[in-house]
């Protein structure tokens, strides 16, 4: 009888696991999603749950209570097909991006977060944390998902921090910390009021949503450029690390 008992115990496991890996590899008809200003609204489609919809929009099924609550749906397993429900745009799963790299010249010395080397070509996907040193007469730019465009000129180094994208909306938030020298962006206007594109230096940080600016950094003074666009410029709270 516990023979029967752990093989019983075993098979509902297995059965567990299989649910929970394929509510989280079933795709999202892109047809049952509307984005909005809030979020996004997902018209729910049959045999669905509170809990698979919040696996699949926000990686985890605990955010079904939350969900239920701000759609007024109080039962998990009762949800008529075809109802419309809102996953909030801070619920939503945020994905990483890469930077890829669009010219280059001379010496870039390029570092993985593990401190190993990278080697610089063309096409090359850089991701967070990835840290960029331009040595005498050279340079890089790089390009993001979103067409914002960044170039470090000589004697310059910058670090990744941040690359992410939020699933199913337009929504990017980039971080760079410019550690020396200079870099010059050129950023895709910013579509939704969460996202970001910021330049973070040892004394200041410069977050735009759609310019063409330079940010210079030395150990005494930070000097930002603006050559189209605004520019919002604050105190940095960030320390940064001397290449």
């Amino acid at each position: 009888r516990q023979h029967v008992s752990k093989i019983i115990a075993s098979m509902l496991l297995s059965l567990a696991m299989a649910s929970s890996a394929y509510a989280q590899s079933s795709p999202v008809n892109s047809n049952n999603i509307q984005t909005t200003r809030n979020g996004v609204v997902y018209t729910v489609s049959q045999n669905e749950t509170l809990s698979s919809i919040s696996q699949k929009f926000t990686g985890h099924i605990k955010h079904w209570r939350s969900i239920g609550q701000l759609n007024q749906i109080d039962n998990d397993r009762t949800i008529p097909v075809g109802r419309k429900v809102l996953i909030p745009t801070k619920l939503l799963t945020p994905v990483s991006t890469f930077a890829k790299v669009k010219s280059f010249f001379g010496e870039v010395i390029i570092r993985a977060q593990d401190g190993s080397n990278i080697e610089t070509r063309i096409d090359t996907l850089l991701k967070e944390g990835d840290t960029l040193t331009t040595l005498a007469n050279s340079f890089i730019s790089l390009m993001l998902d979103d067409g914002t465009q960044f170039t470090l000129p000589p004697n310059s180094a910058i670090n990744l921090k941040l690359l992410r994208s939020t699933q199913y909306i337009d929504s990017t938030k980039t971080q760079l910390i410019l550690q020396k020298g200079r870099v010059e962006s050129h950023v895709t206007p910013l579509n939704r009021p969460e996202s970001r594109y910021e330049v973070i230096s040892p004394l200041a940080v410069s977050g735009v949503r759609g310019t063409n600016f330079r940010v210079t950094a030395d150990t005494n003074k930070v000097l930002n450029e603006v050559i189209e666009g605004k520019v919002a410029v604050e105190q940095s709270t960030v320390k940064t690390k001397p290449s």
